[in-house]
């Protein structure tokens, strides 16, 4: 297999009408031997600093990818890029002179290499799996009460976040997984499953096994902004965050920046209409292409 990547990240109207900067990152990198990786990183809106904390968990974790390939070769692991992620965010947020409430921003990446691969999930987001011949698998995933458990909290964190925010429940305390396909008839289709607090905390996983990688033509990674597109003038409300992630996936070309242009321009095709994004939006892609035979 072969990759190439892009990414892009877009200013929602609720932040751009408030003067404030767009708290979403993404990032992507195509490593030399046929490996690669798309991240998006979204910052707490009530946090501090949190666009800077995106920024930099989001390259925090390409360079733990780099670092865990240096050292393993293909056997990339989830845990080792949190716990080496986490070390380069104490670290920066020290030198910077950061506070830990600038640091909350969520984490949501894809690793493929010739092996397969595997989507992490810290927060929240959406999980694009666009086949060759069977078309999207939509994965969206939310936190109860929409608060996320971010990456630099520790797992001795759950107790008092589950106090706080769960009323000491952790039954309460679950990241949903919604899973979206279309059926024979073009109809939408959809499960759902709550994830404990217990296994979602450390990082939720999803494998990519070889075969499956092989029948893929693109995964994306979305912020949660994705979700929340609609009415930003004359629109008419919220519109279906399945479409329009089928829309962003609309890929014509796949060469130079073109998940950046393929986002712009529904972005402009959404203005036209009154509608875009209120939230901000990440979103990073790599495109899987058979091996060329030399």
């Amino acid at each position: 297999m072969n990759f190439s990547t892009d990414s892009y990240y877009h200013i929602g109207a609720a932040h751009l009408t408030a003067g404030k900067p767009c708290q979403d990152y993404a990032a992507s990198h195509s490593f030399s031997d046929d490996s690669a990786c798309a991240v998006v990183s979204d910052g707490c809106s009530t946090g501090g600093r949190t666009d800077i904390g995106a920024r930099i968990l989001a390259l925090a974790t390409i360079e733990s990818i780099a670092r865990n390939r240096a050292k393993t070769g293909c056997n990339v692991s989830p845990t080792f890029i949190k716990e080496e992620s986490h070390d380069i965010l104490l670290t920066v947020e020290d030198q910077l002179g950061l506070l830990p409430e600038d640091m909350l921003a969520t984490c949501l990446y894809c690793y493929l290499d010739q092996h397969g691969g595997f989507v992490h999930l810290q927060g929240d987001g959406v999980v694009a799996l666009k086949y060759k011949h069977s078309g999207l698998v939509i994965h969206r995933f939310d936190w109860a009460k929409n608060a996320p458990y971010y990456p630099s909290y520790s797992i001795q964190d759950a107790s008092r976040y589950i106090a706080m925010l769960h009323s000491g429940n952790p039954e309460t305390a679950v990241l949903s997984q919604v899973i979206a396909s279309k059926n024979e008839s073009g109809a939408w289709e959809e499960s759902r499953v709550d994830i404990p607090i217990a296994v979602a905390a450390p990082g939720y996983k999803i494998e990519v096994s070889l075969d499956q990688a092989e029948a893929l033509e693109f995964v994306a990674v979305f912020s949660d902004g994705v979700t929340q597109i609609g009415k930003v003038s004359g629109g008419e409300g919220m519109l279906n965050w399945r479409d329009m992630v089928t829309e962003f996936m609309s890929f014509k070309t796949t060469a130079g920046d073109f998940a950046k242009r393929r986002m712009l321009r529904g972005i402009r095709d959404l203005h036209k209409t009154g509608n875009g994004p209120i939230d901000d939006i990440g979103y990073a892609v790599i495109h899987i292409q058979p091996q060329v035979s030399a």
